[in-house]
């Protein structure tokens, strides 16, 4: 036998019949009437029949789990109020991009899944899905979503023809889409076995996130941020730690990704904003109203529709406070044209939160950003700043920073201040503020104050920076 005669052979015996796409004697529809493609119900029927029937060489099978990325999945939710044109295209594409006897569903508003009978090698399934991706995540002609639709895509691959459960096999391919979200949106991720145990420990990590914030387990961190023209601590930015009950202090590099991903970011950023409010009140009853406070907000956060209903909200009833908190973003942020975050950055100023550029330097950004944004600030990328007084490249870029700075009328806050050496160095180059391990660690707020109130740092600093 030929292998084209071989490959003929399995393809006809693997092809779907009429009868796998037809609706099954329960309540339940088995074709979506939007896209025409099989639901959930109607996927597990066909699907069942498919494997049943078995094929000319070993059982290998793939399932394929496919999920619009989140910011075209808002668009797609607005184009279904008008007939779904833009769903319906994405289903067609995917639909084109499989094998003939593949299976395909739309098992949710913005995911669908594949069935591949018979699969020969992990790299056919890895080129089908790579064929789908590259289908869907092309402009959509005649309509007017932007941006592009973006999707991520979960695969898992099995040889047995008993164990597991095709609904354990769907279960993975999950598995392998939502660490691929982790990771990075808009990859292709193969289930691994060997990582399932990590995956079970980050579930829980998860679970217990959910729960972090009504059992009172975050606590803030306070970083001062020191005015070196006036010699004072002029501003605190919150950092968020989760006390875990079996991890112990869990810094945000551990956790916010995490956040992001399941959701959770919303209710941990506006606790951390609304205790950020009450930590100011602490502050003024200890006379220091002069200091303001910045809090970090995730690009994640800034997406979500209620972000500035609930910032107002805060804002409202802490008006003793407007223009005391300020909102860290990062150049990212700005930068992507994608999510036009400006309009909403300048909304919430309009409700009386400074906006302070985080992470400036490491990334183009132009002029244009700037002046649209106006931020009250941007904040030198602490790469940049650790080495300064060793590196001429990197205090070149610091330089022409300043200069642009000065010429938009931008206060300038140098991260990453480890050393005094840099700090003389932000002196000669008239930065106004620093911050970082040399000025002082994050510390709980009533260390912080104890800084303040001690004036230790201030006092040293200033001491060491008479010599200038």
């Amino acid at each position: 036998m030929t292998v084209m005669t071989f490959m003929n052979a399995v393809l006809e015996n693997i092809s779907v019949k009429a009868s796998d796409w037809e609706a099954p004697e329960s309540p339940a529809p088995s074709i979506d009437n939007l896209t025409g493609l099989l639901t959930k119900t109607g996927f597990m029927n066909a699907a069942s029949k498919v494997l049943a029937r078995g094929g000319l060489i070993p059982s290998s099978y793939a399932a394929i789990s496919v999920k619009l990325d989140d910011l075209y999945t808002a668009k797609v939710m607005q184009d279904m109020t008008s007939g779904g044109p833009a769903i319906k295209e994405i289903a067609h594409r995917i639909r084109t991009s499989i094998r003939a006897g593949d299976l395909v569903a739309r098992t949710d508003d913005d995911e669908f899944t594949i069935l591949m009978p018979n699969v020969i090698s992990e790299i056919a399934v890895l080129n089908i899905a790579s064929r789908i991706q590259a289908a869907v995540c092309q402009p959509i002609a005649g309509e007017e979503l932007q941006p592009a639709p973006s999707l991520t895509i979960g695969i898992t691959i099995t040889n047995d023809t008993q164990n597991p459960l095709f609904e354990e096999v769907l279960y993975r391919s999950d598995r392998a889409l939502q660490e691929a979200r982790l990771v990075c949106r808009g990859a292709i991720h193969m289930f691994d076995s060997t990582l399932e145990g990590e995956r079970d420990r980050r579930e829980e990590i998860e679970q217990d996130l959910r729960n972090a914030v009504t059992n009172d387990e975050l606590l803030i961190h306070y970083q001062p941020i020191y005015d070196i023209k006036n010699s004072v601590i002029s501003h605190l930015e919150a950092l968020v730690r989760w006390q875990h009950p079996e991890l112990g202090l869990v810094p945000p590099t551990d956790f916010i990704s995490v956040a992001e991903s399941n959701g959770t970011i919303e209710a941990i950023g506006n606790w951390v904003l609304r205790q950020a409010f009450l930590d100011a009140q602490q502050l003024d009853e200890r006379g220091m109203e002069s200091i303001d406070i910045s809090v970090n907000l995730s690009l994640e956060q800034l997406k979500l529709p209620s972000v500035l209903e609930a910032f107002e909200e805060v804002s409202r009833t802490h008006p003793q406070h407007k223009g005391r908190i300020a909102l860290e973003v990062t150049q990212g942020a700005v930068n992507d044209e994608q999510y036009q975050m400006i309009d909403e950055l300048k909304s919430l100023r309009d409700c009386g939160f400074k906006i302070f550029l985080d992470n400036f330097g490491v990334d183009k950004i132009s002029v244009d950003h700037l002046q649209r944004l106006e931020p009250d600030a941007v904040k030198i990328d602490r790469s940049l700043i650790a080495n300064i007084d060793q590196n001429q490249a990197d205090l070149a870029i610091v330089r022409s920073i300043l200069n642009l700075a000065d010429g938009l009328n931008l206060s300038v806050i140098a991260q990453g201040v480890e050393t005094l050496p840099c700090l003389k160095l932000l002196v000669r180059e008239n930065c106004r503020y620093a911050q970082g391990y040399y000025v002082s660690r994050p510390l709980p707020l009533a260390e912080a104050v104890e800084v303040i109130q001690q004036k230790f740092e201030t006092a040293g600093l200033a001491s060491a920076l008479s010599s200038i």
